[in-house]
């Protein structure tokens, strides 16, 4: 028979006799006290080993992924043919259409990404690129914009989100008009125009 049944064998007689019960005995309490404490112990072994293996674990997760858009914002890509055409939702492709003409003097390692900023709708529309030597025509949906140049070397290019990394870009002074019976030149480096300011490494001040 075990401690605690020879209690409880213990006070059921003593009821029947009408007598108050007897509490525990020190050993049986200081047993259960024991056990307490060691749930608690163990608790507190796995929480704090818990934490141990977790926290390295969240700081080399924060860190990586910090180092990883650092990174990538550093690592050059493929600068486009010339005439590819960046598209933003805002543009209307059927829209009735005029040509424009862009060219650029220079290297071939120069680079332009040309963006067209419409008037009337207030935001980016088109985007194309261009290398240093080429004329390129494109087609162009009727209206007004505004031209924002950004130039750099192609091997610096970092895609659209940080352009050429450290990137020189300027605006026309002359809005463009297109109509469908437009077919003119633009000339990227002869045209006037006020230089845009940029936030390191990034298209921030460029695009609206």
């Amino acid at each position: 028979m075990g401690l605690d049944d020879r209690d409880y064998m213990r006070d059921r007689y003593r009821r029947r006799q009408g007598l108050p019960p007897i509490g525990r005995s020190p050993r049986s309490a200081s047993a259960s006290k024991a056990v307490s404490e060691l749930g608690s112990g163990l608790v507190r072994f796995l929480l704090i080993g818990g934490l141990a293996v977790l926290t390295p674990l969240v700081l080399v997760k924060v860190y990586t992924g910090a180092l990883t858009a650092q990174f990538q914002s550093m690592i050059p890509v493929p600068f486009p043919k010339s005439g590819s055409v960046y598209v933003t939702k805002a543009v209307d492709l059927q829209r009735r259409q005029g040509l424009l003409r862009l060219k650029a003097d220079g290297f071939s390692s120069n680079g332009y990404f040309i963006l067209f900023h419409e008037i009337e709708a207030g935001k980016d529309v088109l985007g194309f690129y261009l290398r240093g030597g080429d004329n390129i025509a494109v087609p162009m949906p009727v209206g007004e914009y505004r031209v924002r140049i950004a130039s750099g070397n192609t091997g610096f290019w970092r895609g659209i989100e940080h352009l050429f990394g450290s990137t020189n870009a300027r605006e026309l002074l002359a809005l463009i008009r297109v109509t469908t019976a437009t077919d003119r030149a633009v000339d990227l480096e002869g045209s006037p125009g006020r230089a845009i300011e940029l936030k390191h490494n990034s298209n921030a001040g460029f695009f609206e």
